[in-house]
């Protein structure tokens, strides 16, 4: 099965995500990692437990930081932006036009 975010396939032991390019990868200070993918314009966390969730579907970022406080930042080279994407998910513009 295909979709937006890539290669995914299922059998009872569970499914796997076929990434494309990853372009950055961050830890945060729970041991989360989290991933942009050029290939298929994702941004993904991988929890502690090796769940893999998509946190969005973007183009152009390619670029990862976490402050102190546990947000998330990603950079969007297509429009050169920056956004925030703080602990509930939120996602805001904090540079640039979006």
């Amino acid at each position: 099965m295909e979709d937006a975010h890539g290669s995914i396939s299922c059998d009872r032991n569970g499914c796997t995500i076929r990434h494309g390019f990853a372009t950055d990868l961050v830890f945060d200070r729970s041991g989360n990692l989290y991933v942009t993918d050029t290939v298929f314009n994702t941004l993904r966390r991988v929890d502690v437990h090796g769940i893999i969730n998509t946190l969005a579907c973007h183009r152009g970022g390619n670029g990862l930081a976490i402050d102190r406080a546990g947000n998330l930042y990603v950079t969007d080279a297509d429009h050169n932006s920056v956004y925030r994407i703080d602990l509930k998910g939120a996602i805001t513009l904090v540079a640039g036009k979006g």
